[in-house]
């Protein structure tokens, strides 16, 4: 009877204060720990500084990565830019902002658009050509890092050029080439 009647006493006094203190206490840390988790889940989702795609990943799902490591390699392929050799030759007629046209000889010869964003000022060592750098828009991401392609670089020159059909073109007894006009 008298522990009953303890109990009732307790609870129509109310809660101690002791146990008011212990019970905020714990609320607390629970609290912390939830902030603490939410922080540990955000740090797994991976966010890049730019749009791109993904061109190589580094680590296997699962295995854990200390933090500055890179993880993934992303590529941003829109605009694409298309390094060239030019030879000394050649390289005092590019100019920047000039058009330029690339083929891709993996993708059938398709050709694409762009124009020069950068010119060299020094020749490569090993093959004497200097780096011209081309910008060509590429919204389907059909072009891709490392491809071989054929530039041409519109020059500010034109040239006043007669062609004839290869028909027209006639060859003698000793191979000399000759064209028959009628006029």
């Amino acid at each position: 009877w008298k522990v009953a009647r303890e109990r009732y006493d307790e609870a129509r006094e109310g809660a101690r204060q002791e146990d008011i203190a212990a019970a905020e206490a714990q609320a607390r840390q629970a609290s912390a720990g939830a902030r603490l988790s939410e922080k540990r889940l955000s740090d797994t989702r991976l966010l890049a500084p730019y749009a791109g795609v993904i061109a190589r990943r580094l680590v296997d799902p699962g295995r854990v990565v200390g933090a500055g490591s890179p993880v993934v390699v992303v590529m941003k392929l829109d605009p694409v830019r298309v390094r060239v050799g030019v030879p000394e030759s050649e390289i005092g007629k590019i100019k920047i902002g000039r058009p330029a046209r690339i083929w891709i000889p993996s993708l059938d010869g398709r050709s694409f658009t762009g124009h020069v964003e950068l010119v060299g000022y020094a020749a490569e060592p090993a093959s004497r050509t200097f780096a011209v750098r081309l910008l060509v828009p590429n919204p389907s991401l059909d072009l891709r890092a490392g491809m071989i392609a054929e530039a041409e670089i519109e020059g500010e020159a034109r040239e006043a050029v007669l062609t004839l059909p290869g028909v027209s073109v006639v060859r003698d007894a000793q191979g000399a080439t000759n064209v028959w006009v009628y006029s």
